[in-house]
């Protein structure tokens, strides 16, 4: 039963089926097996890149430069430079969460020169590998990566995904993703999806009805909803909205869910450390399969493609609501949420940068955070030279926050990185 408390609302109560900024309790049921001592296993899953690497950096630029990308050497930076920051994560994650059965790092063939690979605990998987449609490859594409996950041999029943830019910083358990009942806990930004044009709100399309405020290309022509009908575009003037292509493919999966489950309004999963189901990843794929396929096509992030972290905990919802797959919810009056922290990674002068991870490293140590997030938000290309500076100040707080190596790294000689932080 799906149960909604008014008194947790915080918008108004014409949107009946508005979630609010709570943590969701989602009972899984969708295996029919009878429960074993597997089922508590869960692997961690990265997908990593290194854009460093002169020959993807080649690779990518000759792909950018063939769909006329302009902006291609910020895209490269800002998206796939590799700040060396999974070494580190696996650092905490075997400081702060060191209950996971085995460690799968999916990559487009390289391997980090620090890493251990006889270790029995970790193993290296290809986007060959995962890939059927082999056509679909070289990819650069994150999420149509992230759209084969389940296709790991091997892999536990429950999963979890994390990307290289998730530094833990105090103890995360399994009990943060499920409860002891083996209910999904699922969190959720507070607040609506953005509109998709001014007049027209993301739960309007594929409605049922054909209007024109929706006719724009930002909501995709209303969806199926003006098929055949004589109606012209929408004069509104749009040209202030503009979606990045993870917003788009956000919007994109809400019209997509608009179709199959009906019209309403939902919210975006919080970021971190995201805990996954083979069966229900599955059926996902089964159920949303030409737009599955599409995603795998995309050979950089892409507003078509689907969202899968916005598709996998709405599904979770409206599986709960719809009694799909055995998947039984209560609404819990709990603002639980993740306690995380964000580092922007930019063009910051040197002394900026220093004091702003002195700042990082204070507030790791009062807040107490869960993890923290490091974001590259370059707004200009910089110079190699610049880049190195700024990795080695990251580097020497890392180092500061984990200064023990963990045990899927080779043992390196390195030249003593000088702090001063």
């Amino acid at each position: 039963m799906y149960a909604y408390r008014k008194t947790v609302s915080c918008y108004p109560t014409e949107h009946p089926n508005l979630l609010s900024d709570v943590m969701f309790f989602l009972t899984l049921g969708i295996l029919s097996d009878k429960k074993t001592e597997r089922d508590n296993e869960v692997d961690l899953v990265y997908i990593w890149i290194n854009g460093s690497d002169s020959q993807f950096k080649y690779n990518l630029t000759k792909y950018l430069q063939s769909i006329n990308r302009k902006d291609s050497k910020l895209l490269a930076l800002n998206r796939y430079y590799d700040f060396g920051t999974l070494k580190y994560s696996m650092r905490s994650v075997q400081q702060y969460a060191n209950w996971f059965r085995r460690i799968y790092l999916i990559t487009n063939g390289q391997i980090p020169y620090w890493l251990k690979t006889d270790s029995s605990r970790i193993k290296i998987v290809t986007h060959e590998e995962l890939f059927p449609n082999k056509s679909d490859l070289p990819t650069f594409s994150f999420q149509a990566v992230e759209s084969h996950m389940f296709r790991i041999k091997g892999l536990s029943k429950r999963f979890i995904c994390m990307y290289d830019d998730i530094i833990l910083t105090s103890k995360v358990a399994l009990e943060d993703f499920v409860t002891s009942s083996g209910k999904f806990k699922v969190r959720f930004f507070p607040g609506d999806l953005e509109s998709c044009s001014l007049n027209c709100r993301s739960e309007n399309v594929n409605n049922g009805k054909c209007e024109r405020s929706c006719y724009t290309k930002n909501c995709e022509w209303d969806g199926d909803d003006c098929i055949g009908k004589n109606i012209e575009p929408s004069q509104d003037n749009n040209e202030n909205i503009k979606f990045d292509s993870y917003k788009g493919s956000i919007l994109h999966t809400q019209f997509l869910f608009n179709k199959e489950f009906g019209p309403r309004i939902r919210e975006i999963p919080r970021g971190g450390p995201h805990l996954y189901d083979k069966g229900i990843f599955k059926h996902l794929q089964v159920r949303f399969q030409d737009d599955w396929v599409k995603t795998s096509t995309y050979k950089i992030r892409h507003d078509k493609s689907i969202n899968l972290q916005f598709a996998y905990y709405n599904f979770l919802i409206e599986a709960s609501i719809l009694g799909l797959q055995n998947i039984s919810a209560d609404q819990i009056e709990n603002t639980e949420s993740w306690r995380y922290l964000m580092l922007t990674i930019d063009s910051k002068n040197d002394f900026e940068r220093r004091q702003q991870l002195k700042t990082t490293k204070k507030d790791i140590e009062l807040k107490k955070p869960q993890f923290l997030i490091a974001v590259n938000k370059f707004k200009e290309h910089i110079s190699g030279e610049r880049i190195r500076v700024i990795e080695k100040d990251i580097h020497a707080l890392f180092d500061k926050l984990l200064p023990e190596p963990s045990i899927f790294e080779e043992q390196i000689e390195l030249t003593s990185l000088v702090s001063s932080i």
